[in-house]
């Protein structure tokens, strides 16, 4: 099966579907989600596109989905795994902010293949891997930046309200700080070295949010991990994030 293919044919029918309506109505809030947050009807009209158009594929998939949670599709054993995030940055899309995206993480369960795929949903950019392939930001192939000094690096942080010395010691270490509210693109933008790094101390995101981003990111030759360096794979939890190239890596989680 051709992850890419299947991927921007999803990209396209979530974009139909979300222009039909006006930013006031896509934030109009329609319930709760898998993980306790409130729903947009943005995010779930993204997702019943995607189930959609997998559903008219024949596609038999385990899905790990932000709004429905836990979802089987087809008959029979699942071919695929699938971690889905419709909408990442909601808030920003329905404010009119271009930063949020489609993300989505498939697995083979007979190859153990992975794929990662984002894309930009406001500007068409997308980013993408399979494992072992390298990673690619439209059709250039990617890596993360070379930096390994702290007061070089531009990095996006999120801040720790429970222990603000943690934020302090990086705000103060590094040479400029961003936060664009869409940590699947952020991460991408790490993996393509427009930015240096990813921290994200407030303990809230969740494996929809980085799943796809986080092979992205490998490919590119970077590290994601959480805040005490452990692996985020099967992570349901919410947690913290820490992503960047490997030097810069060990020196953050050496700040924290």
């Amino acid at each position: 099966m051709n992850y890419l293919e299947l991927c921007r044919k999803i990209r396209e029918r979530v974009i139909e579907e979300i222009s039909k309506k006006s930013f006031e109505e896509l934030g109009r809030k329609v319930g709760t989600g898998a993980f306790g947050e409130k729903t947009s009807l943005i995010d779930r009209l993204a997702e019943k596109a995607v189930i959609s158009e997998l559903e008219e594929r024949g596609i038999s998939a385990a899905i790990i989905s932000e709004e429905t949670g836990d979802l089987q599709l087809g008959e029979g054993p699942p071919e695929l795994e699938i971690i889905l995030d419709p909408i990442d940055g909601t808030f920003n899309a329905v404010r009119g902010i271009p930063l949020y995206s489609l993300s989505i993480a498939i697995k083979s369960l007979s190859s153990n293949q992975r794929f990662g795929y984002v894309s930009s949903l406001a500007t068409g950019e997308e980013f993408h891997a399979y494992e072992g392939k390298g990673a690619f930001r439209n059709s250039e192939r990617i890596e993360v930046s070379s930096k390994e000094e702290l007061e070089e690096a531009n990095i996006s942080l999120y801040t720790d309200e429970r222990r603000p010395e943690r934020v302090l010691n990086i705000v103060r270490s590094v040479n400029r700080i961003r936060s664009y509210g869409c940590a699947s693109l952020e991460i991408c933008y790490v993996a393509c070295g427009a930015l240096d790094a990813f921290v994200d101390l407030r303990g809230k995101q969740r494996i929809v949010d980085i799943a796809a981003a986080s092979v992205i990111l490998r490919e590119a030759g970077g590290v994601v991990t959480d805040d005490r360096g452990m692996d985020l794979s099967s992570r349901r939890e919410k947690i913290s994030v820490v992503a960047s190239n490997r030097k810069l890596h060990e020196r953050i989680l050496g700040l924290l």
